[in-house]
């Protein structure tokens, strides 16, 4: 089974977020603030974290996505709408397309499930 530290397979979806748009609502990010509300097993799912983005003149939120569950909390907190649920294989490939290139080696990658290709 894929490594995910809170669930024994890998959620059904994921949140994506456009980094394109988000301003990591001036260092203190709406989304991360509601994901750090959500318990598993009496711990903070914390899965978005603010990096510092050299491309872009704000930091930016990026769901680690061997932490999301898919709950979707954050999507209604994003005041900037760049926040996105994905089927978990499509999220993987629309967070290529939507992640600042620098970031993606930044996120840890969910590992593929066993028996999927990418």
């Amino acid at each position: 089974m894929p490594e995910h530290k809170f669930l024994n397979t890998h959620p059904r979806r994921l949140a994506v977020v456009n980094q394109n748009g988000c301003s990591g609502c001036s260092g203190s990010p709406a989304c991360a603030s509601i994901c750090e509300t959500v318990t598993v097993r009496g711990a903070a799912v914390d899965a978005i974290r603010l990096l510092n983005a050299p491309e872009s003149p704000f930091y930016v939120c990026l769901v680690e996505t061997h932490k999301c569950i898919g709950c979707g909390r954050c999507v209604p907190a994003c005041p900037w709408k760049t926040i996105t649920m994905h089927p978990y294989q499509e999220a993987l490939q629309i967070r290529a397309m939507v992640s600042l290139p620098i970031l993606m080696t930044s996120g840890r990658p969910h590992p593929q499930p066993e028996g999927e290709k990418s």
